[in-house]
């Protein structure tokens, strides 16, 4: 019998840390405002062809747009500018908990 071994090949990209904030790449911004209109004006699209009206299509594509604008600002809104104030308030955080 042979042993079945998994070989990972590594990233070539470093990982973020705890409490690091991901890389920002404009592509993948990009990506999710584009990949929200394609994806909310074709659900608007078939809805109303379905429903027979016309004015989801522009929901939809409004819609997608609100939420790929979301996910770009959930992931890469914020930017902490000083990295050595943040551990430093963690420090003092973990202090004041001690006691």
């Amino acid at each position: 019998m042979t042993d079945k071994v998994r070989h990972e090949t590594p990233s070539t990209e470093p990982r973020p840390s705890d409490g690091e904030q991901p890389s920002a790449d404009p592509w993948q911004a990009f990506s999710y405002l584009v990949s929200g209109v394609l994806l909310y004006g074709a659900l608007g699209l078939l809805a109303d062809h379905w429903l027979g009206t016309r004015y989801l299509v522009a929901v939809g594509i409004l819609a997608g747009a609100g939420l790929g604008l979301y996910m770009v600002l959930k992931r890469f809104g914020h930017h902490d500018p000083d990295p050595e104030k943040k551990q430093a308030r963690a420090v003092t955080q973990t202090k004041e908990t001690r006691r």
